[in-house]
């Protein structure tokens, strides 16, 4: 049988601010993986690709 959801849980769930975690992203590596079509690329450019990525996110 499963536990009803306290009150609190429901309540959070409403919440604008917490739709935000995982609204759209603007990161310019998930804006590149987004339009990345991974069976059109070869090895090398994946490669290269994820070299690019590494670069976008150290800081």
């Amino acid at each position: 049988s499963a536990k009803p959801a306290s009150p609190g849980v429901a309540a959070q769930a409403d919440d604008p601010f917490q739709a935000e975690l995982f609204g759209p992203s603007s990161h310019p590596a998930l804006e590149c993986l987004e339009k990345l079509n991974p069976d059109e690329v070869s090895a090398r450019e994946a490669l290269a690709i994820l070299y690019e990525l590494k670069k976008k996110i150290e800081p």
